[in-house]
């Protein structure tokens, strides 16, 4: 009777896990988006598909940028590569510090760096990481490398993502939606991703908050910087900077200066660049090219006084 009820039961685990297999499948290709709460598909916004096709071609440079969506957006590898430093921007949408240790275990040997630079943006440190885990597993051909982020980040969103994708590969099906690209941008080789000239409208915040930090994502970013430091790799800790009315509206800034200070060389370039809070951002947050290459130049010129590669 035991063995009867054991053996039942297995088959219907079989029946019932290859039964929510194949309707994630169906589902995922078939259902609007608005109705596909717990299957997330993101378009490729970030590019990261294309980074990482990119990195397998790459080796070799003196400069390596990690972190969200302030990175692409914000380190222009064209400017850098004018001034002498071969670099390669490795940012994505949402980065956590979790998901930069994805990008470090995988391809720090191989892009070989002689310095990291790394935007510690600080919204990241206080996010779940669902938003960036779903990217790295939709987006990424090798899906192996996407599953630590199911046991560190735990969601039913991540779990049907992954038999999503597992699913699509095996029977070499193309996701509908992630190639999507938007007009307005341009994925640059070596990561950059430049967007059409537009400026800032909405410079108010009416707001006042301080910036969260978790303890996981702390701890994670503290591995990160072990591995660099294990590996003898110099890096920079970097706060891009933001509008003056978003970055006044954090009240606990000096706080969040003094404990990247704590882990390694870190400056802050928000009153480094004379920036218009209109005319050299695309929002709150994301520098236009004005912005950007304004920044850039400031962030050479700081690495240069400071003598980064001697």
């Amino acid at each position: 009777m035991l063995k009867k009820f054991i053996l039942t039961f297995l088959a219907f685990i079989i029946i019932a896990t290859v039964s929510y297999s194949f309707l994630i499948l169906t589902w995922g290709f078939i259902a609007p988006r608005k109705l596909k709460n717990n299957l997330n598909l993101p378009d490729n916004y970030g590019y990261l598909e294309d980074r990482l096709k990119n990195a397998k071609d790459v080796k070799d440079v003196d400069i390596l940028f990690l972190g969200p969506s302030t990175t692409y957006r914000g380190f222009d590898t064209r400017i850098f590569n004018k001034s002498g430093y071969k670099a390669f921007n490795f940012g994505s949408s949402s980065q956590t510090p979790k998901h930069t240790s994805l990008i470090l275990n995988h391809y720090l040997d191989s892009l070989n760096p002689k310095l990291v630079i790394y935007d510690v943006y600080p919204a990241v440190f206080d996010a779940d990481g669902v938003e960036p885990s779903l990217d790295f597993i939709i987006h990424n051909d090798e899906l192996t490398e996407t599953y630590p982020l199911l046991w560190k980040n735990f969601n039913i969103k991540i779990v049907n993502a992954i038999i999503f994708k597992g699913l699509t590969n095996l029977l070499s099906l193309n996701i509908p939606g992630n190639l999507d690209r938007v007009l307005e941008d341009t994925y640059i080789e070596g990561g950059f991703v430049e967007k059409k000239i537009k400026y800032n409208k909405n410079i108010n915040q009416n707001f006042t908050q301080e910036w969260g930090m978790r303890n996981d994502q702390l701890n994670e970013f503290r591995k990160n910087i072990s591995i660099l430091k294990k590996r003898k790799v110099p890096y920079l800790l970097v706060r891009v900077p933001l509008t003056k009315t978003s970055y006044q509206a954090r009240k606990n800034n000096l706080y969040i200066d003094s404990l990247f200070s704590s882990e390694g060389s870190f400056i802050n370039f928000q009153n480094k660049v004379k920036l218009s809070d209109s005319l050299d951002f695309l929002d709150n947050v994301h520098l236009n090219q004005n912005g950007v290459e304004k920044f850039n130049l400031e962030v050479i010129k700081h690495l240069e006084i400071n003598n980064y590669f001697n």
